[in-house]
């Protein structure tokens, strides 16, 4: 019963829908950061390489306009000890929040652009042995992107989003991610 049900729910996530407001969520992945760590001026830095992710959420009022929030994380960065040459290990973990008014502009059944303004909050926590720090920011963010529609509810999206930059006493981290994903509405 429940295998003949699957493909009318499916379908029914994916009609067309009369009403222009409409919540979605969305996924995206964007191109790696590189977390760099260094333990005082001129001794060697760590790098590592992170993966970018981005959940988001949001409410379309109408064809033009919406609300968007989302989490985004860079993962989390390790540095050994004989890497940086500090006593310990390091482990860098960063993430970001952010909320945004979203413009869009339907070229045709198909094809629409959009631009993004709001603010993100980044976090970041250092490990560094038996201590941690913690940083927050809250940064201006904005963005650009394209969404081709493979359905009236479905579409694949590209995105070039800057969230602003992280500036802490040692680092100073330029969050700008070209990011690919998809979004559903319902």
């Amino acid at each position: 019963m429940l295998k003949s049900l699957l493909p009318l729910v499916v379908a029914s996530l994916f009609a067309s829908s009369a009403h222009a407001q409409q919540a979605y969520v969305g996924a995206a992945l964007g191109n790696g950061t590189s977390l760099k760590y260094r333990t005082a001026p001129g001794a060697p830095a760590g790098e590592d390489m992170t993966l970018f992710g981005r959940l988001y959420g949001g409410y379309a009022f109408d064809d033009t306009w919406a609300l968007e929030g989302g989490f985004a994380s860079y993962g989390k960065a390790t540095f050994d000890k004989a890497e940086t040459g500090a006593p310990y290990d390091t482990t860098l973990k960063t993430n970001l929040v952010y909320a945004a008014v979203r413009a869009s502009y339907r070229l045709n059944d198909a094809w629409s652009f959009n631009g993004k303004l709001g603010a993100a909050r980044h976090f970041q926590e250092l490990d560094q042995g038996d201590t941690s720090t913690r940083h927050h920011e809250v940064r201006p963010m904005f963005g650009i992107g394209a969404a081709y529609n493979l359905t009236p509810r479905a579409a694949l999206t590209l995105e070039l989003n800057d969230y602003g930059t992280v500036r802490t006493p040692d680092s100073k981290l330029i969050v700008r991610k070209l990011e690919a994903g998809a979004r559903f509405s319902f």
